[in-house]
């Protein structure tokens, strides 16, 4: 477990996500990182991300100091979260699943909160 405060990241930009991933469009499927949250983490700050084991986030970008921005797949709720609580989904073709099933569900829940008037 991790401890004392986050400073100010110092962006590592060989991994920044420079692709609109965040913005969960299926054309954004293998260039922006993804990791599953494998321990729960509790944000500290009002920035940060709190995680469930199991969790898929799309990362935005990462820190030398071990820290992720990202953005949940389940809501697209932001923030930054320690990396010890993740692992990266290596496999493209889980990683643009992951995006897929995102966009199906957002489809879905858009038309069953605005359904077509006839």
């Amino acid at each position: 477990m991790r401890t004392g405060v986050r400073t100010t990241p110092s962006i590592d930009t060989n991994r920044y996500c420079v692709s609109s991933c965040y913005m969960l469009t299926v054309l954004c499927v293998s260039d922006c990182p993804q990791v599953q949250c494998v321990e729960q983490y509790v944000a500290q700050q009002a920035d940060e991300l709190s995680l469930e084991p199991t969790e898929i986030v799309n990362v935005i970008r990462k820190t030398n100091e071990g820290w992720y921005e990202g953005s949940r797949l389940s809501d697209g709720q932001k923030g930054w979260f320690p990396d010890v609580n993740v692992i990266e989904i290596t496999n493209e073709h889980v990683r643009r699943r992951n995006i897929k099933e995102r966009y199906r569900v957002s489809q879905a829940t858009r038309m069953v909160k605005s359904p077509k008037t006839r």
